[in-house]
C-alpha cells in the first residue's frame, strides 16, 4: 500500500502479488441498536452496505478487494486520528468536529472503510471485530 497526500485527501494505491482475485465478503454481525440495513450493493470486487436508524443517522460499510493499481481516497481534514487494536490488526479512525468518524482497515487482501455519525469509537471497534 502506498499513501500519497494530495490537497485535503490521502490517496491509497494498492499492489499485490495475489493470484486469487475471488471476492469473499465480510460484513458486520453487529451494528448499534436501532440501525437497520437500508441498502446493499455487491459486485465481484465490492460490498457496500448502508445502515440507518430512526433519526436518519447512517453507517456506511464498504469492503473492496486489493488489486494492482486500485486506489482509494480518504478525507484528510479530520480533527484527530487514533489507532485502535482489533483482534487481527489495527483500525485507523479519523474523527471530525461534526461528530462523525471514518474508519479504515486493511485485512488480508481487502480494504474496509466505514463512515458514520454519532457513534462512538468503541462502537466502531465492536462493528469491525464482529466481521464474519
Amino acid at each position: 500500500t502506498v499513501q500519497k497526500i494530495w490537497e485535503d485527501s490521502i490517496i491509497y494505491t494498492y499492489f499485490t502479488d495475489e493470484e486469487d482475485q475471488s471476492f469473499h465478503s465480510k460484513e458486520p454481525q453487529y451494528v448499534p441498536e436501532g440501525y437497520v440495513e437500508v441498502s446493499r450493493v455487491s459486485t465481484d470486487d465490492l460490498l457496500s452496505i448502508v445502515y440507518r436508524n430512526d433519526n436518519g443517522d447512517e453507517i456506511a460499510w464498504d469492503q473492496m478487494i486489493v488489486t494492482n493499481g486500485k486506489g482509494n481516497v480518504i478525507d484528510s481534514e479530520y480533527d484527530r486520528q487514533i489507532y485502535e487494536p482489533l483482534e487481527e490488526g489495527t483500525l485507523l479512525i479519523s474523527l471530525y468536529e461534526d461528530n462523525s468518524l471514518m474508519a479504515y482497515y486493511e485485512y488480508e487482501r481487502y480494504i474496509f472503510v466505514m463512515s458514520a455519525k454519532k457513534i462512538s469509537v468503541e462502537e466502531a471497534v465492536k462493528i469491525f471485530n464482529s466481521m464474519n
